[in-house]
C-alpha cells in the first residue's frame, strides 16, 4: 500500500481523528466525519471476513483534510495483499472517496487510485457511508477475479520477441517515455528480485512496476499503474 503524505500533511493516529471538529451543515453541504469513513470500512471488512494487517492514517495541519490507508492479509494467497484506500475533507478542497487493488496510492496531493475507485461529493445525503457497505461485498468480487487475472499472466509464458513487443508498444502508445524501454528490458531480463526469473506476463509486468517505482511525481506513478492494467488485461 502507499499513503505519502509529504505536501503539508502528517501522519496520524485514529483517536486523532476523533478530536477533529465537524463544520456545520448548510442547505448545500453536508461534511462526513472523518472517523465515520474509517469506522465503515473497518466494519464492513470485519463482516467480511477480512484481517486487518496494518492501517495508516493522515491529517493536515488543520485538521480538515483526512488520508488513510487499510491493508489486509492474505492467508489464502500470500503472494498478494489487498488495501483499501480513502480521503476526506471538511474544507470542500475534495470529494470524499475510497478506492481499492493491489496497488493504491493515496496523497495529500491528490493523487488517489487503486484498481478500483469512487468518490462523492459532500452534498446532502450523498450516501457515501451506505455506499461503502453496500458495494463491499462487490468490490471483493472484483479483487478475487483481478486475483485469478494475475495468476493467469503467471501462467503464461513469453518468447524474448513476445516480450520486446510488449515493452516497445508500451512505449509506442506513451504508457511509458521512450528512455525506460531499456531500464524495463534488462530489469525483465536480469530481475533485481530471484522470484520474478521466469519469462512469463506476470514478471513482465513485476517489470514495469519494479521501474514505476523511480517516478517522482505520484500523478504519473498513477497514470502508468492504470494504463498498465488495460495492457495486461488485468
Amino acid at each position: 500500500m502507499s499513503l505519502l503524505l509529504h505536501c503539508g500533511a502528517f501522519s496520524t493516529t485514529y483517536d486523532d481523528l476523533l478530536q477533529v471538529e465537524l463544520p456545520e451543515m448548510t442547505s448545500t453541504y453536508e461534511p462526513i466525519p472523518h472517523h465515520e469513513i474509517v469506522d465503515t470500512v473497518l466494519s464492513t471488512a470485519t463482516d467480511s471476513s477480512l484481517t486487518i494487517k496494518r492501517s495508516q492514517y493522515g491529517l493536515n495541519k488543520s485538521g480538515t483534510r483526512m488520508f488513510g490507508v487499510i491493508d489486509f492479509e492474505q492467508t489464502s494467497h500470500p503472494d498478494y495483499r489487498w488495501s483499501i484506500g480513502f480521503r476526506n475533507s471538511h474544507d470542500k478542497s475534495m470529494s470524499a472517496g475510497i478506492c481499492a487493488g493491489s496497488r493504491v496510492i493515496v496523497c495529500d496531493n491528490m493523487a488517489f487510485s487503486g484498481e478500483f475507485s469512487f468518490t462523492k461529493r459532500h452534498i446532502p445525503r450523498n450516501g457515501f457511508l451506505r455506499y461503502i457497505q453496500q458495494t463491499f461485498i462487490g468490490l471483493l468480487e472484483q479483487l478475487e477475479n483481478l486475483q485469478k487475472n494475475l495468476e493467469r499472466l503467471k501462467m503464461e509464458g513469453l518468447s524474448e520477441d513476445e516480450a520486446r513487443l510488449i515493452v516497445f508498444g508500451a512505449a509506442e502508445n506513451n504508457i511509458i517515455a521512450s528512455s525506460e524501454v531499456v531500464p524495463i528490458w534488462s530489469e525483465f531480463q536480469e530481475p533485481r528480485h530471484p522470484e520474478f526469473q521466469e519469462p512469463t506476463q506476470f514478471n513482465l509486468l513485476m517489470a514495469f512496476t519494479e521501474n514505476a517505482k523511480r517516478y517522482n511525481s505520484n500523478t504519473k506513478a498513477e497514470n502508468v499503474y492504470r494504463r498498465l492494467g488495460h495492457l495486461f488485461a488485468i
